[in-house]
């Protein structure tokens, strides 16, 4: 570099010791292109952004100034450093805003600095729109900014308009949240910020941990006797068809034996997730077991698992562990009654229930149909008997009564819906916290 070192950040020294602004300005730009400008200590800084400024390249001078002062914020220079990237924001490079934050920062974090009362009118003078002060204040400290006093000056200025001419209630609220930011300290934003994420991210885990712990029947090891008996049915005729809408469809159920089943639920397939239904008029699937498939404890082993697809529940087992398909069904239930819709809204894996009622045969008819076109009735017969497999198989039940004979995994379900409100909660915090104390502003240390 003709008597330079070719290290940019060596011979920038040399060209400031003597003053050669066409090697500052191209070690600058050197350093800039490489992203090795924070190589450089806070004094180098400094005078190269005074060499910026002298260049008018405004709004790198005002980067540099505020990066030196970065560099550390406790030294002497730091807040002269800080005033004078705010007035070049503010006049010649024309990003008032940022410029205006400074102040209220200058302000906020060194009281003490001789210039923080100057700062503080300045910041007015911007915030109250009186462009002629501001200019004479620039004036005052050394910066004249290119342009004038007029119209199209406090255009390039965005200088905030007069009270006249805004919305007077977005400025108070703008001017109360930069207030706010200044006067809780730094170190308290910072503090709370940490605890927000931090707290969010525990809770999310417990709230995931939670919902996978809160399925888990392999936990139950505490069985109702009841479970150990055989479902009840006994043929009836004669009933009464019940009739009620599910969907798109009007149903009628006639019912064939009354029914009685205890069983401990090993997977739930609910036909309206999330709102959605993807089957038209089922309601709900659970897949119980009863008998010695829980007298044996067999389920509990990891060798054994329960899952739905479709509708069909499957069972698998290996190395030694035995499911006896005799005493496990799927049963498609439906309700009425709203306690008993709740309470199967409630249900989980690895709940033991006990439910009464009826199997019954299913006619269902679609409430809209095509112009021209004859509604079609499809039709379901329950199955009544434990032995049978495929399709047909499963039982399906109108339940008159329900009752939880136990709850699987109560404290992790506790934990589950406590942690899913709290989540709730500090994302509610999060966003204010964001709102009342925005991320470029730093109250005082």
């Amino acid at each position: 570099m003709n008597g330079y070192d070719n290290d940019p950040a060596r011979a920038l020294p040399q060209a400031l010791s003597k003053d050669d602004r066409e090697k500052i300005l191209g070690c600058y730009r050197l350093l800039e292109a490489a992203g090795r400008r924070a190589e450089l200590d806070q004094d180098l800084s400094l005078k190269l952004a005074e060499t910026l400024e002298q260049a008018e390249m405004f709004r790198d001078a005002a980067r540099i100034y505020r990066a030196a002062a970065e560099t550390n914020l406790k030294t002497e220079a730091a807040p002269a450093a800080i005033f004078r990237s705010a007035l070049l924001l503010l006049g010649p490079a024309y990003k008032p805003q940022p410029g205006a934050d400074l102040l209220l920062y200058l302000v906020a974090n060194y009281p003490d600095y001789e210039k923080s009362p100057v700062a503080e009118k300045i910041h007015d003078q911007h915030m109250n729109g009186d462009l002629a002060s501001l200019l004479q204040s620039l004036l005052e400290e050394g910066v004249q900014p290119p342009h004038d006093g007029s119209a199209v000056g406090r255009a390039r200025l965005k200088m905030p308009p007069r009270e006249e001419e805004a919305p007077a209630a977005k400025g108070r609220f703008a001017e109360w949240r930069r207030d706010l930011a200044g006067r809780v300290p730094a170190q308290t934003q910072r503090r709370l910020s940490r605890v927000l994420g931090i707290t969010f991210l525990v809770l999310l885990c417990v709230y995931v941990l939670g919902r996978f712990m809160c399925d888990r029947y392999q936990n139950v090891t505490a069985v109702d006797p009841s479970l150990y008996a055989d479902p009840l049915q006994k043929k009836i005729e004669g009933e009464d068809p019940i009739q009620f809408r599910r969907g798109d469809f009007n149903l009628t159920l006639k019912p064939l034996y009354r029914y009685k089943i205890s069983g401990l639920i090993v997977s739930i397939n609910d036909y309206a997730m999330l709102g959605l239904r993807y089957q038209d008029f089922y309601e709900l699937d659970l897949c119980m077991i009863w008998g010695n498939n829980v007298r044996s404890g067999a389920y509990r082993s990891s060798h054994v698992d329960f899952e739905h697809h479709g509708n069909t529940c499957y069972a698998r087992w290996s190395r030694g562990a035995v499911i006896n398909g005799t005493e496990l069904s799927n049963t498609h239930v439906y309700a009425t009654e709203d306690d008993i819709l709740d309470e199967l809204g409630d249900l989980r894996a690895g709940d033991q229930v006990q439910i009464e009622g009826y199997l019954v045969e299913v006619a269902a008819v679609p409430v809209r149909v095509s112009p021209g076109n004859n509604p079609g009735t499809t039709r379901l017969r329950s199955s009544t008997t434990r032995t049978d497999r495929g399709n047909g198989a499963c039982e399906i039940m109108y339940a008159k009564n329900l009752q939880v004979l136990a709850r699987a995994n109560p404290t992790w379900r506790l934990l589950a819906g406590l942690s899913f409100w709290l989540l709730l909660l500090v994302f509610l915090g999060i966003v204010a916290r964001l709102i009342l104390f925005p991320l470029g502003m730093r109250g005082r240390n």
